[in-house]
């Protein structure tokens, strides 16, 4: 109910204002009764709560062929390929027709300079070295220990977080 009550940016997500105001009755639900299990669930779901936008998780590029993985599907018409700063045309193809994460394209890699792949506001660039047949470049989609998160909470919301961290260390104390 609340993402239609309070629309966020995006379709399904809520208001920031309003996700800051829940996670503090969520934070006193978990004061009250804290072997309570829904709290914590409607926590998780809060901050769970926001669509992940288009990132690309790797570009690859094995001899003559460049494949491109992404956290969401999107159409081939959607990526952008430059080799050496020049715009190219080029034939995305993927195991569906229209909306792929994973697409793969045939090139005629320079030997060496920059192959730069583009989707949305996401960008990535392979640096080639002559008589080097292979390259990967992890994006910001690619998942490490230190890049967890779907989309990392913004300053404004890790404020908040850190407050209610601060409030349940003061409690277990």
């Amino acid at each position: 109910l609340l993402p239609i009550l309070y629309p966020g940016h995006s379709a399904q997500t809520i208001q920031e204002d309003k996700v800051h105001s829940e996670l503090d009755l969520v934070q006193n639900a978990a004061f009250t009764d804290p072997e309570d299990s829904s709290a914590w669930f409607y926590h998780t779901w809060l901050l769970g709560k926001e669509e992940e936008r288009v990132k690309i998780v790797f570009c690859a590029l094995q001899s003559d062929t460049l494949t491109l993985s992404l956290t969401k599907p999107v159409q081939n018409s959607q990526i952008k390929l430059k080799l050496n700063g020049e715009a190219k045309e080029s034939v995305w193809t993927g195991e569906d027709d229209r909306f792929n994460s994973l697409w793969v394209t045939q090139i005629s890699p320079p030997s060496d300079g920059k192959i730069e792949v583009s989707v949305e506001d996401q960008e990535v660039t392979l640096s080639l070295e002559k008589d080097k047949e292979e390259s990967l470049v992890k994006g910001d989609g690619w998942k490490s220990l230190t890049n967890r998160f779907v989309n990392p909470p913004n300053q404004k919301t890790k404020e908040v977080l850190k407050q209610a961290l601060e409030n349940c260390s003061q409690l277990l104390e």
